[in-house]
């Protein structure tokens, strides 16, 4: 955790790992995001685990240039505490999720955060173009792959959603909003 990393090209998954090996997704990190910057501050301790889902492209900086930048422009510092305090409250909702909300209700919010990054519109939905796994998934709302399959199996059966091979196309958005407690505009 010596180094401040920017993703020019590629998507990365922020994950922690318990000793067992079972691993819940904390984030998922695109093009022109950065990691790296509370081991910064964490006496060089990391606090999670990093994997590509893609090839990518990264650019690093280490701590003792980025810390004298920071020295330089107090505008980077004031990036950083935007970048920190952002990502605080992301991880308390992702834990108010877990503790209060049931798997559906998690599973359709992280769909639906999905499509707000990756989603494009076709001619009978939203398609994700970006090939997240059913494992990944179940990471990121802290469950298994058997449990996001029977849930994403039951939403198609119902016109919620349609699975292809490597794509999800979202059919009826307003259905997963409903169920993710969301407003819908129609």
């Amino acid at each position: 955790a010596e180094h401040v990393f920017a993703i020019l090209r590629g998507r990365v998954r922020v994950v922690s790992r318990a000793e067992e090996g079972r691993e819940v997704v904390l984030r998922i990190l695109q093009t022109g995001e950065t990691f790296g910057e509370l081991g910064l501050f964490h006496g060089g301790k990391c606090t999670a685990t990093i994997i590509a889902s893609e090839p990518c492209e990264l650019f690093a900086i280490g701590r003792r240039d980025f810390l004298a930048l920071m020295e330089q422009d107090s505008r980077i510092a004031i990036w950083l505490l935007a970048a920190l305090s952002e990502r605080i409250s992301e991880l308390t909702d992702q834990l108010a999720d877990f503790a209060l909300r049931s798997l559906p209700v998690r599973l359709a919010k992280r769909v639906l955060e999905l499509a707000e990054i990756y989603g494009r519109p076709g001619p009978d939905g939203l398609r994700l173009e970006a090939r997240i796994s059913q494992q990944d998934l179940a990471g990121w709302v802290g469950t298994s792959r058997e449990a996001v399959n029977k849930h994403l199996r039951l939403w198609e059966a119902d016109g919620v959603i349609r699975l292809d091979r490597v794509t999800l196309t979202i059919l009826r958005r307003s259905a997963l909003e409903a169920l993710a407690g969301e407003r819908t505009g129609g």
